[in-house]
C-alpha cells in the first residue's frame, strides 16, 4: 500500500466510499488484503497496526464512522482472525482474488476439523 505510512491520505476514499456505497465492498476487501500480505511480508514492522489504527479527523463524524466499519474494524478482523488461518493453510494467494474472506476462513477451518472433506 503507497500511503501505509500517511492514512490521512485514504481518509478522502474512505469518505467517498462511505457516500457511494456500491464501490465500498471492493475498497475494503483490497484494503484488508493488502493489510494481510504486508503483514505476512514485513511481520515485524508497526506499520500496518499504525494504519488501521489511525483515528480521522473527529470533528467529521461520519468519516470516523466511515474509517471504522470500512478499515479499522474490517483489518483487526483480517489481521487477528483470518491471517492466521490463512497462513496456516498455505492459503495466503487466495487474498489475491476478491471473494468473502471470513466464508473462506471458515471453509478451510471446517477442512482442519474435518480432513477428509475436500480430498479427492
Amino acid at each position: 500500500m503507497v500511503n501505509l505510512r500517511q492514512p490521512a491520505i485514504v481518509e478522502n476514499v474512505v469518505r467517498s466510499y462511505f457516500e457511494h456505497s456500491d464501490l465500498a465492498e471492493g475498497f475494503t476487501n483490497g484494503a484488508v488484503s493488502s493489510l494481510i500480505m504486508r503483514t505476512d511480508m514485513t511481520p515485524d514492522t508497526r506499520m500496518v497496526e499504525a494504519f488501521y489504527q489511525h483515528r480521522p479527523n473527529t470533528g467529521d463524524r461520519n468519516l470516523v464512522l466511515a474509517w471504522e466499519q470500512r478499515v479499522a474494524g474490517p483489518s483487526r478482523k483480517a489481521l487477528h482472525d483470518y491471517y492466521p488461518v490463512l497462513k496456516q493453510h498455505r492459503a495466503l494467494d487466495q487474498v489475491f482474488r476478491y471473494q468473502d474472506l471470513a466464508a473462506l476462513v471458515s471453509i478451510l477451518q471446517q477442512q482442519s476439523r474435518n480432513p477428509e472433506h475436500g480430498r479427492s
